[in-house]
């Protein structure tokens, strides 16, 4: 379920635990279990932290794309210690279609004033880098997961920490 919105959610977990006509009740019961563990141990991304310093040093614009509701992304970002990091933040709930759709990438350009086809977005899952890619942007894929493949992206690394990152992110 890694980067599908909320409705496409609630339908892979009425297929996975054969439970037709519940899912939106499912992931009710699965946001409840997941924002109280957020509270308890989020750490960031290997090489997060240093890369977006480096971003913010340049002058860089920078945004947070994310197809999670305000409150759980607000709350991650808390309990990881990264309140602040980001210019923008644009939520899965605050835009009419999440990823695969673009609405979450060009919003968060538009509110940053930049050109999406200027923009790089990295993304973790392949719903993300569907997204990323019909808005235009250069897509640099770090799975969360080390087996998920992530086709759209124009490239791959397995952390924020390679140098690869920084280069496309034009660092």
């Amino acid at each position: 379920m890694i980067g599908s919105s909320h409705v496409v959610a609630a339908g892979k977990l009425e297929r996975q635990l054969e439970q037709p006509g519940n899912g939106l009740a499912l992931m009710a019961e699965l946001d409840e279990l997941v924002m109280e563990e957020i509270l308890h141990e989020v750490d960031p991304r290997p090489g997060a932290v240093d890369l977006i310093a480096a971003l913010k040093a340049a002058g860089m614009p920078i945004a947070l794309a994310t197809n999670s509701p305000r409150a759980f992304c607000e709350r991650a970002l808390h309990t990881a210690g990264m309140d602040g990091q980001f210019e923008i933040v644009v939520a899965g709930d605050e835009v009419e279609h999440g990823k695969p759709e673009p609405d979450i990438y060009l919003e968060a350009c538009r509110q940053l004033g930049v050109d999406p086809t200027k923009s790089v977005a990295l993304e973790d899952s392949p719903t993300g880098t569907q997204a990323a890619n019909a808005a235009g942007m250069t897509v640099v894929g770090v799975p969360y997961i080390s087996d998920i493949k992530l086709p759209k992206a124009h490239i791959v690394a397995a952390s924020l920490a390679d140098p690869e990152v920084a280069r496309a992110c034009g660092l």
